[in-house]
């Protein structure tokens, strides 16, 4: 019982992703205004006047392909992790734990997009913090997204020995 609890676990994850990244890939557009106007700090007040408010269009759009490669490549190894692991359920230790080790490395790369991306970039360089009317949304969004991940991640790398 407890490998399908890690199994769906891992399946989660992997719709979180796959949802995620879709969302970001219909609504394009609004996604890279968004990254815009992070970047360029103009989302609180004197923000576009800081050294480090830019509109430069690699930057913008080097926030959104990491964004939006970081939730694709987690959505295909967790979606990996998921098959894997729903595959070697019944097997020995060994094949089971192997069969996890892309949809953790899946996880971990989607904490990495969100905390790097979002808390370290968008918060901490950019002061998406003093936006008081999207900055706590979309950070409280990305730290529980990333502690979700990083807790599934935590709970499916478990050892099985009990």
């Amino acid at each position: 019982m407890y490998r399908l609890v890690k199994v769906g676990l891992m399946a989660t994850a992997a719709w979180w992703a796959i949802s995620s990244g879709l969302y970001n890939v219909t609504n394009w557009s609004e996604s890279l205004s968004f990254v815009k106007a992070v970047t360029s700090m103009s989302l609180f007040e004197d923000g576009a006047d800081s050294w480090q408010a830019t509109s430069n269009p690699i930057i913008i759009w080097a926030g959104l392909l990491f964004i939006f490669g970081g939730k694709v490549a987690a959505a295909i190894m967790c979606s990996m992790g998921t098959w894997r692991m729903w595959k070697a359920r019944a097997a020995d230790r060994d094949t089971f734990v192997e069969a996890r080790q892309i949809g953790l490395a899946g996880c971990g790369i989607a904490v990495i997009m969100l905390f790097a991306g979002f808390i370290g970039i968008a918060e901490n360089f950019f002061d998406l913090w003093r936006s008081a009317d999207i900055g706590g949304s979309v950070l409280g969004g990305a730290y529980r997204y990333g502690g979700v991940m990083a807790l599934i991640g935590i709970l499916v790398g478990a050892t099985d020995d009990y």
